[in-house]
């Protein structure tokens, strides 16, 4: 079975997976999940977040690769780039860049 781990911890492991992190929340609790993995990246934390939420993909994100179809459609570095919505909506939708 899976191993549960913490959402963040600092003698947890140097990667955290989590996919739709933040699904069926009330906006507390995506406040609460949002900033504990802020504080994780900010403690040098890899974060591997995979999620349809394009605003949480942003306001997390330091790079965005979105996978379409087993592919790479697209990929943005938000530390040397400002993401555009619309370029990511349709790399999410198919379409590469």
């Amino acid at each position: 079975p899976p191993r549960s781990t913490p959402l963040y911890s600092s003698a947890a492991s140097d990667v955290y997976k989590r996919q739709h992190p933040t699904r069926g929340l009330d906006l507390g609790a995506m406040e609460h999940v949002d900033s504990s993995l802020v504080q994780a990246r900010a403690n040098d934390v890899a974060v591997l977040l995979v999620s349809a939420e394009l605003s949480e993909l942003l306001a997390i994100a330091d790079r965005i690769v979105v996978l379409y179809g087993g592919r790479v459609a697209g990929e943005v570095d938000l530390r040397s780039a400002t993401a555009d919505e619309r370029t990511l909506g349709a790399m999410m939708a198919g379409k590469t860049a």
